[in-house]
């Protein structure tokens, strides 16, 4: 029996106890809780015993001070694992939560995260890790741990298929989809003749809808007033909670309690109407397009190899090396709007090829006339692949697998390739028809949306959802397997 690891962390505890109770029976099932709240919420709500709690092991093993042969092991760890992607250093520069910690304690924190880890791999043959992708040091490190224990780092991501909600399954800190990679090795043209209609309808459909992926379940709130209140409440209560919390034992959420994000929003708004002017979208001039990603977030730190999160100057390196009478579109991300100082667009506004344009305005109606599309990583890229558009991605996603799309490891290579690409137009042919089906067979019917509330917004039967998705996860398992994937 195959051992399954679940990290049950925020809300995917409700997610993973779910799961939990109906794989039970297939799989042999260790719980980790982060927390004591997310152990209580197993044992209360779903009679689950957490095997442990990651935030008490982890104090536990602050009192013996920095090892300085634990850290070149842990060094030596991320070094081979990424194959030189990360180091130590990167990967903590990558942690949000660590930028209030000082650099022996942020060597404390990361150091007794991994003894955790290597203790519970060491005590278990786990087969397959399942929680968020790699978003701070803590599952960073497990990613690479689970490489060198021939385990497998898992998670999903939502995304628009071709039922009403679907999701993929991903893996490691590059986010690639198994199912996909397998399935475009061998597709053939007969397979593309016989789904034919299959793959024209998934087309035809995305092509005709401009509709922001799930902006009808996650919104921004422009209403001066209550981002006001909502500021003000939110002031007294991470006050109080960060005043119970430990800067080092309970990093993230004491980071996380150190920002109001409402008070932040409110003041970007006001400022954006002040000192931002947005541009219109112009299809009739010569343009590429930048989809920006949210700060800080996995995407442009883990995902983007930790070298990204100043996508303002990336931006502006991308600019200049465009060709004659052409412009960057930029656009920052729909679900959130108002996080970004309001600084960061005055200085693209200040390039004279780039133009800002209004986060509302859906990705989609830009990229239709673009000549091409840049994004650390995101949907963007997957939007401009089915909209036969060049795609340069600077991160690493599940379609970086489509041979359209141009990795860009160094931005200094990057004039060479746009220009070697001028004139280059795409259309539908068995390239494109050959990734679009992998995608398709390798999509899940579900709902893994738990953040924030919002599960409760979508209009699906709970228990049918988590019947669904337990069975694809139990069948992802067994046919990637670790002695079944190279």
């Amino acid at each position: 029996m195959k051992t399954l690891l679940f990290f049950d962390r925020s809300e995917l505890t409700e997610l993973y106890a779910s799961l939990s109770l109906k794989m039970k029976d297939e799989f042999n099932i260790i719980h980790v809780a982060y927390s004591q709240y997310e152990e209580k919420i197993l044992i209360d709500k779903y009679g689950i015993k957490a095997d442990y709690i990651f935030q008490d092991l982890v104090g536990s093993k602050l009192n013996g001070g920095v090892n300085m042969e634990t850290l070149e092991e842990i060094d030596s760890l991320i070094v081979a694992e990424s194959k030189g992607r990360f180091s130590l250093n990167s990967s903590i520069q990558s942690d949000r939560g660590f930028s209030l910690l000082e650099y022996d304690e942020a060597l404390l924190l990361s150091q007794s995260q991994y003894l955790v880890w290597k203790e519970i791999f060491q005590l278990h043959n786990i087969d397959f890790f399942y929680h968020e992708p790699p978003s701070l040091f803590m599952n960073h490190i497990a990613s690479f741990l689970c490489l060198s224990n021939n385990a497998r780092y898992c998670y999903d991501s939502m995304i628009k298929a071709e039922s009403q909600y679907n999701y993929i399954l991903l893996m490691q800190d590059t986010a690639f989809s198994p199912e996909i990679n397998i399935g475009m090795s061998y597709i053939s043209e007969k397979d593309i003749l016989d789904n034919k209609e299959r793959i024209d309808s998934f087309v035809n459909t995305f092509r005709e809808s401009y509709n922001v992926f799930l902006g009808d379940k996650i919104k921004s709130n422009f209403n001066y007033f209550s981002l006001l209140k909502k500021s003000f409440r939110d002031y007294l209560i991470n006050k109080r909670a960060r005043y119970k919390l430990r800067k080092i034992e309970d990093n993230i959420d004491y980071y996380l309690f150190s920002k109001n994000n409402s008070w932040d929003k409110l003041k970007n708004i006001i400022n954006y109407k002040l000192h931002v002017k947005f541009d219109d979208l112009d299809t009739t001039k010569n343009y590429y397009y930048y989809s920006m990603n949210l700060e800080p977030e996995a995407t442009v730190l883990y995902l983007g190899d930790g070298i990204y999160e100043n996508q303002i100057k990336l931006i502006v390196n991308i600019a200049s090396q465009l060709p004659p009478n052409t412009y960057l579109y930029v656009k920052d991300h729909p679900h959130f709007i108002g996080y970004r100082h309001y600084l960061d667009y005055v200085k693209l506004m200040n390039v004279p090829n780039i133009k800002v344009l209004k986060a509302e305005i859906p990705g989609k109606q830009i990229i239709k006339s673009c000549i091409g599309v840049f994004m650390v990583n995101g949907t963007a890229g997957f939007e401009a692949i089915m909209l036969n558009k060049q795609v340069y991605t600077f991160g690493n996603m599940f379609f970086n697998v489509c041979e359209r799309v141009n990795y860009i490891k160094n931005i200094k290579d990057l004039r060479e390739i746009i220009y070697n690409n001028i004139g280059v137009v795409y259309e539908d042919d068995f390239r494109l028809h050959k990734f679009i089906l992998a995608f398709l067979n390798s999509t899940h019917e579900g709902v893994t949306d738990f953040f924030q509330g919002r599960m409760s917004l979508y209009d699906i039967d709970y228990d049918t959802n988590i019947t669904k998705i337990a069975a694809n996860l139990s069948l992802f398992f067994k046919t990637h397997a670790p002695n079944n994937l190279n």
